[in-house]
């Protein structure tokens, strides 16, 4: 068999290496051969070993790379790279009748086109999409960052080399950068753009390589993309992964694995379906667990580099037969088995990498222990024969072991080894890192748990508990706390069965007491956060600073309108001003609690008309109704986040269109 690979990253190089030393690549019959845009010494080393060719070329000049496989008599193509896939290499070599391993064009735009992809997988399993617009305008953009913010992710349709996805709070830190960032994009003609509410859990990935109708899943594997230690520095091509014992991760259980699977199925299954021809190679889904469950972050159409060394290195049956199985449709008489082994992946990179492109630093190996596979990726010779970094990631390292602990230990201590201006990440797969993310899975799994203080009815605490009761708020009311004895909240609190507690009235330091003993009661009930529902006390800067970032008010207007006001004189407020000049829009505000009224970060504003007829006691029960709205949000919101990104880094009130 002839086999051709397409690419010459890390990721082809260790396709290489298992093609090559899977037991039906037959020596010296067996020929692989490599076009590819750059030198790998380490795939070309494999070619000329098995009397192949290494070509330096194009990935994505269809012509040349149909002429050099027929010149070659090639039966399987592996195609690597996804710019070589949405060049439509796959439908070029199956038309003179080479098999393929990797999808036609169009069915790859499940990787090359977000707008697409999103689209496409929302009309059957749109309850594991996160909330996604795409917006051809930039007025729509606009609008979509808005109802998303502070959570959102924008994204550029097509292919842009990692390049393509921004963050909110992460890369972009105001809603003013956001707005411009998206401005950005559509001067460039970036169109469409889509925006995406912010996921907050772990990620993981889970690849199924397929024929188009039987389907082999892979373990799952998790990525590094950060540059460096404690998920710090700028987003890479991924700096390392890992596989678990079993092929589990320690945050994932099998009823998440499960779904993964079932996701993939259904959309290779749907490819077919909607394109009329089978999906075949690899679709490599992009999962995040979240509080209740699984959502696709973006599904790939090829493998992921790093994933594909720890697959390979557990892979212990026969890949090369895997991989034609897939590429002809014979995949359901191969057999697949892989080791319950953990494996474990690092890259070493240039110091600048990513933001700066080092090139031509000299690196050495050393000796490597034989229970280590490394496979080259952005590297190249000079004159005097020696290895050197070319720009990006240079090399990997992966090993398997009877723990992960120990293949951890093993890729150390040789990518020590390496000498030469690079570096590596040192936490992947380390006993703290797998302790934080296990125990951020079991706080945003579990209900939260939200604390009360009010000093009236209560009104909008009712919706709140009707959304829990429906099940549709996944959190508990553990105390609420009040300042009056007899308010109406106390009352609806013992209604429902909820602890309360009461705050002194008289004597003296009255609001250091009262704050003492709320804090000590919300302490005791272990609460995550503070809601204000009508508390009609000014908070101290001391418990401010102790529930900083847990601690929200509602008010009845779009803040900074008529801060400081109370209940109906805001409505009274709004009417009148309606009348005076003619701004018909009113609302509420959820805010961050500060010790000046009503001045703390927005997090939530939902906006209502004010009509003609409207009188103080109608308009605050269009307000009111918002007010449970928003509380809800906001507590979803926290849930859903573990708190984090409540706010912009640099707050500011939401732009809102008050004509």
């Amino acid at each position: 068999m002839n086999i051709l690979i397409i690419g010459s990253g890390a990721r082809e190089h260790a396709l290489a290496h298992a093609i090559s030393t899977s037991p039906s690549f037959v020596k010296p019959i067996s020929r692989l051969n490599c076009i590819g845009p750059t030198l790998n010494p380490g795939i070309r080393d494999i070619c000329m070993k098995s009397d192949g060719t290494y070509k330096i070329g194009a990935i994505t000049d269809n012509n040349a790379i149909c002429s050099s496989a027929l010149n070659s008599h090639i039966d399987l193509a592996v195609i690597g790279p996804e710019a070589a896939l949405e060049a439509g290499i796959a439908d070029t070599l199956r038309q003179v009748g080479i098999a393929v391993f990797g999808p036609d064009r169009d069915l790859a735009r499940i990787e090359t086109s977000k707008s697409f992809a999103r689209t496409f997988f929302s009309r059957f399993a749109n309850q594991y999409c996160p909330k996604f617009i795409v917006a051809s305008q930039y007025h729509e953009a606009e609008k979509a960052v808005i109802s998303m913010q502070p959570r959102c992710v924008i994204k550029v349709d097509g292919l842009a080399g990692g390049k393509g996805v921004l963050v909110a709070n992460e890369h972009l830190n105001s809603l003013a950068e956001t707005l411009q960032w998206c401005q950005t994009l559509f001067q460039q003609n970036s169109v469409p753009v889509v925006i995406e509410e912010k996921l907050y859990g772990q990620e993981f990935s889970l690849m199924t390589v397929t024929d188009g109708v039987f389907c082999v899943h892979l373990h799952a594997v998790q990525d590094h993309k950060r540059a460096y230690d404690g998920e710090n520095g700028p987003n890479t091509g991924g700096m390392g992964s890992y596989t678990g014992e079993n092929g589990r991760l320690p945050f994932l259980n099998q009823q998440d694995i499960d779904q993964a699977k079932k996701l993939n199925e259904q959309t290779i299954y749907e490819l077919h379906n909607y394109f009329g021809k089978p999906y075949r190679g690899v679709l490599y889904g992009g999962f995040m667990i979240v509080s209740d469950g699984i959502r696709l972050v973006e599904y790939n159409a090829r493998f992921g580099d790093p994933e594909v060394m720890n697959l390979m290195a557990i892979c212990e049956s026969d890949v090369l037969e895997m991989l034609y199985g897939a590429a002809t449709g014979t995949l359901s008489d191969v057999n697949v088995t892989l080791s319950s082994k953990p494996s474990v992946c690092l890259y070493a990179v240039p110091d600048g990498y990513p933001n700066k492109s080092e090139k031509g630093h000299v690196i050495s190996m050393g000796t490597l222990d034989s229970r280590v596979d490394c496979f080259y990726g952005s590297v190249d010779i000079d004159a005097d024969k020696r290895l050197c970094t070319a720009g990006s990631r240079t090399l990997a390292m992966v090993a398997t072991a009877e723990t992960l602990e120990h293949a951890r230990s093993l890729v150390l201590d040789n990518i020590a080894k390496v000498r030469g201006p690079l570096r590596y990440r040192t936490d992947i797969a380390s006993k703290e890192a797998l302790g934080s993310r296990i125990e951020q899975m079991k706080q945003l799994r579990r209900p939260l748990r939200v604390g009360v203080m009010g000093s009236t009815r209560g009104t909008d605490l009712r919706y709140v508990l009707e959304m829990i009761e429906a099940g549709r708020l996944h959190a508990s009311i553990e105390l609420v706390f009040s300042d009056r004895e007899n308010a109406g909240i106390i009352e609806l609190a013992k209604t429902h069965g909820i602890p309360t507690a009461i705050g002194v009235r008289h004597g003296k330091n009255l609001r250091y007491e009262r704050e003492r003993i709320a804090t000590a009661a919300f302490e005791n009930a272990n609460v995550d956060l503070i809601i204000l529902i009508g508390y009609m006390r000014i908070i101290s800067e001391q418990m401010c600073t102790r529930w900083k970032g847990r601690l929200f008010n509602i008010h009845p207007s779009l803040l900074p309108d008529f801060a400081g006001a109370m209940d109906t004189d805001v409505h009274a407020m709004a009417i009148r001003r309606m009348k005076n000049t003619g701004i018909s829009i009113t609302g509420c505000t959820v805010h961050m609690v500060e010790p000046v009224v009503d001045h703390g970060a927005i997090v939530i504003q939902k906006m209502c008309h004010i009509d003609e007829h409207d009188t103080v006691e109608s308009l605050k029960s269009k307000v009111q109704a918002l007010e449970g709205e928003a509380l809800v949000d906001t507590i979803r919101m926290f849930a859903l986040s573990g708190g984090k990104d409540m706010v912009f880094n640099s707050a500011q009130p939401i732009p809102i269109e008050r004509a």
